[in-house]
């Protein structure tokens, strides 16, 4: 790279030793590369004395980001766990660099955590170090503190305090380990989202940024970090609620473990383990799992958007978690389930094709419902998946499915649309693709391996079918009492769509919500212009594109 890096940060202590840390890194690798550090103040810095959940969120990195698209900088180093869980489509992560200690730390004037008096002043700003304190000592008084690590100390030091929390991290980075009383074990206090790891981001379109700094990438901290985002992003949480995840590579395996809590101590806890490859399905399952266990009521936003809208939900027997976060930020939901699978009722073509996957290089799985399909007449069938098929998924939802009942998937494609994933398959020129599908599905994955020289042999897998829903969301349409309806698959339009054009013609307007591209284009191929489209499948993104449509 010719010329001048120029990194954008924070301008604490903290943020700047971070700083220091990546352009050193960067130096080792390029060691004619120029770089200048430049300091960006954050509203999380110029409000230092309001609480974090008065601040909302991102706000340690939008006015970094701000610069960082104006070209003002040509990368940003965050602390990973200040980044949002879903970047914006024009920014990328080119590096995570080796993480440190993820574990959180006391510093205290009166021992360990178990030994501190009843009624001890324990200082954190976090909801989730609030709520795991809580769980293990609710004879503490927990304070809320705000403040560079130098002035939480103090509070210690001066007595306004018998300790405080903090992450081990920012301590060791500022050479201040000696400070530390205990060390907090990471399953008895998981720590947040992402601690303890440095992120670099650059714009998507900086080729040589990214060139640059991808020689900084480290793939198990990026597996550990992709799996803790993955979990944050399912829940569309942030600073403003008690959510911790931690992931750790042993050998060959991921494991992860997370939490949602609440502010009185009480908390849901889950762990998952897997292959590293699947590390965003890992963490996505977890989340999903907590909710279903109610773990949702615990979110609850108490200034959403989306209170008192009443929200259908077409595909709920799939959506389960997404209408338990919806009823956290107070919607009335009502699902409608607008489509049903039918297994086929002459698989021939189907066993057929399984039984040549002897000469098959990958298969191509764009639903879960096809995973099951596939999984069940291998196992009539009796027969296996030979180690020779490489397998990919649309998605951590699919790629879950994958592992669940055949093998980890090979690939993942980072968005979650067929037509994404025939862009991004490695190693399709001249290859066979088994491409098994529902009756009613889209041509754009076919379309684009073709494109890209791969012979595509598609199979019906499965059917489907109008479900019941339908008539009741028709009742709902057509009487008005809906504000907005929720499609996650073309096939999910298609059965109402008469429905919403005649309910939008009478003056109603119930917001069309499409998760993702493939889904809003039926429904503008269908004369429905989507109001809200969600870049990921991830409940989380569905509710925060949501609330975004709404503010």
């Amino acid at each position: 790279m010719n010329g001048e890096l120029v990194v954008g940060t924070r301008g604490s202590a903290l943020a700047l030793a971070q700083a220091r840390l990546v352009c050193d890194a960067l130096q080792r690798h390029h060691a004619t590369l120029r770089l200048r550090v430049t300091t960006i103040a954050t509203r999380g810095d110029v409000e230092a004395d309001a609480p974090l959940t008065a601040l909302g969120r991102g706000i340690f990195v939008t006015e970094i980001e701000a610069a960082l698209r104006d070209g003002c900088i040509d990368v940003a180093v965050h602390s990973a766990k200040d980044l949002p869980s879903v970047l914006e489509p024009d920014f990328v992560v080119a590096a995570f660099l080796p993480r440190a200690d993820a574990r959180d730390v006391l510093v205290s004037s009166g021992g360990p955590l178990r030994n501190l008096p009843a009624g001890a002043r324990v200082g954190t700003s976090s909801p989730r170090r609030m709520c795991q304190v809580r769980a293990l000592r609710p004879d503490l008084e927990v304070v809320a503190v705000r403040g560079n690590v130098d002035t939480r100390l103090r509070k210690v030091k001066d007595g306004q305090l018998e300790a405080v929390m903090l992450a081990a991290a920012g301590i060791i980075r500022l050479g201040r380990e000696a400070e530390i009383t205990e060390w907090l074990d990471a399953s008895a206090v998981i720590p947040c989202v992402g601690q303890g790891a440095l992120a670099a981001e650059t714009r998507a379109s900086d080729t040589a940024a990214l060139s640059v700094l991808g020689v900084l990438d480290d793939a198990p901290t990026r597996a550990a970090v992709q799996a803790e985002r993955a979990f944050l992003a399912e829940l569309g949480a942030g600073c403003l609620a008690a959510v911790a995840a931690h992931a750790r590579i042993d050998g060959d395996v991921l494991r992860v473990i997370g939490m949602i809590g609440s502010p009185d101590g009480r908390r849901h806890t889950g762990s998952v383990e897997g292959a590293p490859a699947d590390a965003q399905s890992l963490g996505a399952h977890l989340a999903r799992r907590l909710l279903g266990q109610g773990a949702a009521s615990w979110l609850t936003v108490t200034e959403s958007r989306l209170r008192g809208m009443r929200i259908a939900v077409t595909r709920a027997a799939q959506q389960s978690a997404l209408v338990a976060l919806l009823r956290a930020r107070g919607a009335d939901v009502v699902a409608c389930p607008t489509i049903a699978i039918e297994p086929l009722a002459d698989a021939s073509d189907l066993d057929d094709a399984l039984c040549r996957l002897s000469s098959i290089d990958w298969v191509a799985f764009t639903s879960m419902n096809a995973v099951s399909a596939v999984a069940d007449r291998l196992d009539a069938l009796r027969i296996g998946l030979p180690e020779r098929v490489r397998l990919a998924a649309v998605g951590p939802g699919t790629a879950a499915s994958i592992t669940a009942r055949l093998r980890p998937p090979h690939f993942v494609s980072a968005t979650a649309s067929g037509d994404a994933l025939g862009a991004s398959m490695p190693d399709v020129s001249g290859r066979a693709v088994l491409f098994p599908c529902g009756d009613l599905a889209h041509d754009a994955l076919a379309g684009r391996l073709t494109e890209r020289g791969a012979t595509v042999h598609r199979v019906v897998a499965y059917r489907t079918v109008p479900a019941p829903g339908v008539g009741a969301l028709r009742d709902r349409l057509n009487d008005g009492t809906l504000d907005a309806v929720i499609f996650a698959s073309p096939s999910s339009v298609r059965p109402v769509a008469d429905a919403i054009a005649a309910a939008r013609a009478r003056g109603g307007h119930p917001l069309i919500v499409c998760i993702g591209s493939t889904t809003a284009g039926e429904a503008r191929a269908l004369g429905l212009e989507p109001d809200v489209i969600a870049p990921s499948p991830s409940t989380g993104a569905v509710v925060e594109a949501l609330e975004r449509h709404l503010r």
